[in-house]
């Protein structure tokens, strides 16, 4: 390489100084450079080091890069999407703005059909599961990606949510956050492996992760695991640190799992305390209260052993009970109330509502403290039966105020909950507050809307086009429903307008809502097709 440093050191000194001997290069390139020539020195500088760079890097062969074989895609065990499903899914995912809610009906649809995608979607389709405003579809995309879809995740660092992660190694080795997430997702897998789990690591996990993970500990709540929670709540009585902040939210956790199982030891305990103060016959009121701490009413026992909250207040001691008894009516579960009411339902609300004290100052006109508490015991235990029967009595009955108890409503069955929602709820599921109420309607236990109910709601979003800043909002809803939607609604559309709507909000109405659910319901019938 001597040649090499000479080229090098002539340029650096300059070609006035000192010339190229040609004699110190290689004696193939020599007769090439001694032809005469007029180029001056330093062209001639560079004419000779481009043909020794050429000369060094002939014959050099090519640098290897030794790769693992790729492994051979497993073959499909699961038939593809037929070609229609295959074209509407190019029409979904070809688009800017890819409806959401059309994509997750979809994969949906393939899912109960037993399909997977066919090779021509599954970039694009893997791609869209990486946009923000697809990730909880995600879990859908990897039902239908089928092996193929497996194989390929291997490639991309973006699609590696394809493949199930590992949780058992979460749990074993993860960072707090991420054995978190992986004991919740084997609670929804195999809640025994999960609570066993949890029993061997008990004793070494920090008291914040304990409550962390009893919360974790409620998906799948069975009888099953009952005997571990006895176990973990005798641990803490005989601890004998109620009054701890770690150990009172360890504790609280407890008292919350315990009593959604109704025949824990301290869910009975409870309900045979409780139903002493309830007195059906009594003309006083069927609710007796003492006016102070007794045996079981008692901050030692309440917020110590049950720990349940205090009032915020600085409130007389009957305030407390009443507070009390109010926090463990949520925790009763409703067929109890038989045994003390022995009557119909309705005879049991009747006495709720004309017989129990008013309020937590017993002097309030509010009706609704206890009954709510009923309502939140009714959703607790998912209750369907006392749910619709409690909606009926007091919400339309008496017209109870809906905070606090939109949970019931999932309970309602479709016809009566459309009939509810036009005479009942009138214009509050319209505002951008009641998201609950929107959820209610559009919650995947339910069919197609009746074209009536479809109607009334998209009456109600004309009113919207009114105020520029909720146009976005009702777009977005009516993409989000778009599964609910009666198609026949499509030609009574431009009609739904009130006479006296301007010519710019009637504009509004036709591009922002018209038209695009005008073309996704024709997707939508399509899908409903396959």
């Amino acid at each position: 390489m001597d040649f090499w440093n000479h080229l090098i050191n002539t340029a650096l000194l300059g070609t006035g100084k000192q010339t190229i001997d040609i004699s110190l290069l290689p004696e193939s390139i020599q007769p090439v450079l001694t032809n005469p020539t007029d180029a001056d020195p330093e062209t001639q500088l560079l004419r000779t080091g481009a043909l020794v760079v050429l000369y060094l890097q002939a014959g050099t062969g090519a640098e290897k890069l030794d790769l693992p074989p790729t492994p051979v895609c497993d073959a499909e065990t699961q038939a593809y999407g037929p070609p229609a499903a295959v074209r509407i899914a190019k029409k979904l995912l070809h688009t800017d703005q890819k409806p959401t809610a059309l994509l997750e009906y979809w994969l949906d649809k393939c899912r109960v059909n037993g399909w997977i995608a066919p090779p021509e979607l599954l970039v694009d389709l893997l791609n869209a599961g990486v946009e923000k405003k697809h990730l909880f579809l995600q879990t859908k995309i990897r039902q239908v990606a089928g092996k193929r879809g497996l194989w390929l995740a291997q490639f991309n660092p973006a699609w590696q949510y394809l493949p199930e992660p590992d949780y058992r190694m979460h749990w074993e080795e993860g960072k707090s956050t991420e054995r978190k997430e992986a004991f919740g997702q084997l609670r929804r897998q195999d809640p025994d492996q999960a609570r066993t789990l949890l029993q061997t690591s008990w004793p070494t996990e920090s008291a914040r992760d304990k409550a962390e993970l009893l919360k974790l500990l409620s998906i799948r709540l069975s009888r099953a695991d009952e005997p571990l929670l006895e176990q973990f709540f005798d641990e803490l009585e005989r601890a004998g640190d109620k009054q701890k902040p770690a150990s009172m939210a360890i504790r609280k956790e407890l008292v919350k799992l315990l009593l959604r199982l109704p025949e824990s030891r301290l869910s009975r305990e409870i309900w045979e305390n409780v139903k002493r103060y309830f007195h059906p016959q009594q003309e006083r009121g069927i609710l007796q209260l003492p006016a102070g701490e007794d045996d079981f009413f008692n901050a030692a026992y309440m917020t110590g052993r049950l720990a349940l909250t205090e009032p915020t207040d600085n409130a007389h001691p009957a305030h407390n009970v009443q507070h009390w008894m109010h926090e463990l009516i949520t925790f009763i579960p409703p067929f109890r109330w038989t045994q003390v009411f022995p009557g119909s339902r309705t005879d049991l609300f009747e006495s709720w509502f004309t017989g129990l004290p008013q309020g937590p100052n017993q002097q309030t006109t509010d009706p609704a403290y206890y009954i709510i508490a009923l309502a939140k015991a009714i959703h607790r235990f998912s209750d369907a039966d006392w749910a619709s029967q409690w909606v009926r009595f007091f919400k339309i009955r008496y017209k109870l105020a809906t905070r606090d108890v939109e949970s019931l409503y999932h309970y309602l069955p479709q016809s009566d909950l459309e009939d509810f929602y036009q005479h009942h709820i009138g214009d509050e599921w319209r505002s951008s507050s009641r998201t609950a109420l929107r959820d209610v309607i559009t919650h995947d236990r339910l069919q197609q809307w009746s074209l009536d109910f479809t109607r009334f709601i998209m009456k109600g979003l004309t009113n919207a086009m009114a105020d520029h800043y909720q146009t976005g909002e009702a777009r977005n809803f009516v993409e989000g429903a778009i599964r609910f939607i009666h198609p026949a609604i499509v030609p009574l559309l431009a009609d739904l307008p009130a006479a006296d709507t301007t010519e710019w909000q009637k504009q509004q109405w036709q591009i922002q809502i018209v038209t695009p659910l005008t073309r996704m319901l024709a997707i939508r019938q399509e899908i409903d097709k396959l």
